[in-house]
C-alpha cells in the first residue's frame, strides 16, 4: 500500500529529528532477519535509547539534505536498509555488533559521525572498528579510575603506620588479658 504525500512529510520531519539529535549514525542491511528478530532489535535499541528506523531510501535522502548531512548518499547504500540514529557515538553500532553476533544476515553498510560542523561518512569495516571501541561514558569511567588509583595509594601508604599500631596495641593487650 503506497504511503500519502502526508505521511511521507511526516516521516522525513521524524527522519530530520532523529539526525539532529544523532551523534553516530549506523546503516545496515536487515535483509533475512525475520519480523520476530526485527522486533527483538528494535525492543534492544528502545531500551539504549537509540532510534531504528526503516524508510524508503529516496526519503532518506530528502531527509540528510533538509538536516545538512551530506557525507551520505543514501540512494548509494546497498540493499535494505535501516537507519540507526545513537545519541553517543558507538552506541547504535554496539548495539548492532551484538546483535549481529548471533544474526549474520543483519550487516553493517555504512555509518557517519559529526565532524567539524557537519558529517563524516564511515564504510562498514569502520563501524565494525567503532562498535569495539568503549562508550564515551566507560571512557570517563577508566579515566577516573587511573586518576584516583594515585591518591588511593598514597592514602593506603599513610594508613599503614596508624594500622601497625593498632596491630601492636591489640597485641599487647591481649598479652595482658
Amino acid at each position: 500500500m503506497a504511503k500519502s504525500r502526508q505521511t511521507k512529510v511526516e516521516e522525513i520531519k521524524e527522519l530530520v529529528g532523529a539526525v539532529s539529535d544523532a551523534e553516530g549514525i549506523v546503516f545496515a542491511n536487515f535483509a533475512g532477519l525475520t519480523v520476530s528478530d526485527i522486533n527483538d532489535l528494535r525492543r534492544r535499541c528502545r531500551e539504549a535509547d537509540v532510534q531504528y528506523f526503516v524508510a524508503k531510501k529516496t526519503l532518506l535522502k530528502i531527509a540528510f539534505e533538509k538536516a545538512g548531512v551530506d557525507a551520505i548518499d543514501a540512494k548509494q547504500l546497498s540493499g535494505s536498509v535501516a537507519a540507526v540514529f545513537g545519541k553517543d557515538e558507538v552506541v547504535a553500532a554496539k548495539i548492532l555488533n551484538e546483535f549481529a553476533k548471533t544474526h549474520e544476515s543483519l550487516q553493517f553498510v555504512s555509518g557517519a559521525l559529526p565532524k567539524g560542523g557537519g558529517w563524516q561518512a564511515l564504510s562498514a569495516a569502520e563501524v565494525e572498528q567503532l562498535a569495539d571501541l568503549p562508550s564515551k561514558t566507560e571512557l570517563i569511567g577508566q579515566m577516573v579510575g587511573t586518576l584516583t588509583a594515585p591518591l588511593r595509594g598514597f592514602v593506603t601508604v599513610l594508613s599503614g603506620p596508624s594500622r601497625s599500631l593498632v596491630q601492636v596495641l591489640s597485641a599487647i593487650s591481649q598479652a595482658k588479658a
